[in-house]
């Protein structure tokens, strides 16, 4: 008994044949996937019921069933490592990329830690100078009229408050407000130190002096004029 094939079913039995084949040399080129039910490094470590989160050039990220784990693929077989594409080369260049990321931030974290220090040591300081001259310094005040590159220049007045009195609606004496005074606190201009930064010429300054000079005048030279520089602290 003959068969009859239709004419198209004919025709294709080379086609899959040659396709067959094909598939057959692609496989031996494909690497076979590795089994990650149990992956042991070369330490020793075992991980079980793998699966792959993350591939990097230089190692996988892994969830197991104690949770995650970042492996080094220098730390994997041959096999593991073929089957994720591995190039020592690379991944050698890029550990050195990351580590000298990793030494520049480190170095940037310590400036920066060393600067909040300096910062808070320059508080510190300022606070204690503050205390000591509301304690010992001269209250005093003026309007500026120039500014220098030690702080500003301006004619100092000390501010004293005197006692009064006045007479209270019985007829009795009692102690009133204090009133205000201002003494000139030098003959010409006085320099005050590192103060006035945020203020203008012709703002008011208010603050506290060091009765003693920071810098006394130079020596006379002509056409210059020597004005005492007195530490200073703004009042707030």
């Amino acid at each position: 008994m003959s068969h009859c094939y239709p004419l198209a079913i004919l025709l294709m039995i080379p086609l899959l044949s040659w396709t067959s084949a094909l598939n057959a040399e692609n496989k031996e080129d494909i690497p076979n996937i590795p089994d990650l039910s149990s992956l042991e490094t070369k330490k020793g470590i075992v991980y079980r019921n793998c699966y792959v989160f993350r591939v990097e050039i230089d190692g996988i990220v892994i969830g197991h069933d104690g949770g995650m784990a970042r492996i080094s693929l220098f730390d994997l077989n041959a096999s593991i490592q073929d089957y994720f594409n591995f190039d020592p080369v690379a991944a050698m260049a890029a550990y050195k990329r990351d580590q000298e990321a990793v030494r520049k931030l480190r170095k940037q974290v310590l400036l920066e830690t060393e600067k909040f220090k300096a910062a808070e040591q320059r508080k510190a300081a300022q606070k204690e100078l503050e205390s000591l001259a509301v304690k010992n310094w001269i209250p005093a005040e003026g309007t500026i009229v120039k500014k220098t590159t030690d702080g500003i220049e301006l004619p100092l007045y000390r501010i004293a408050l005197v006692p009064t009195e006045e007479i209270s609606t019985l007829g009795l004496k009692r102690e009133g407000p204090p009133k205000r005074q201002l003494h000139k606190f030098n003959a010409g201009n006085v320099i005050l130190r590192h103060v006035g930064e945020d203020q203008s010429i012709g703002d008011k300054w208010q603050g506290y002096v060091d009765p003693a000079p920071y810098r006394q005048p130079l020596a006379p030279y002509p056409k210059k004029q020597n004005i005492p520089v007195h530490r200073a602290i703004t009042k707030r």
